[in-house]
């Protein structure tokens, strides 16, 4: 996708509003990967390491939630339920 000097002029506040906000909450992730169970070590770690490897942070819970702690409250807390 291209942008017009237009569009990215237009475009700019938004990006800099997201970038201050990332920095203000360094936790935030540009995407929440919701997967099925059955594909946390296939399918949806494939995507999560494509992802990455293009630059864009993903909430993973194979990698975001620790052993041990309760999946619903990290789930919560990451704002997604």
């Amino acid at each position: 996708m291209t942008y017009t000097p237009a569009e990215v002029k237009d475009l700019a506040p938004v990006r800099d509003a997201a970038v201050l906000r990332a920095r203000q909450q360094p936790d935030l992730r540009d995407v929440f990967l919701c997967h099925a169970w059955d594909d946390r070590r296939g399918a949806a770690k494939e995507l999560c390491d494509l992802l990455e490897a293009e630059g864009v942070s993903a909430w993973f819970s194979e990698k975001d939630i620790l052993l041990g702690q309760p999946f619903m409250r990290q789930d919560r807390r990451a704002g997604r339920c």
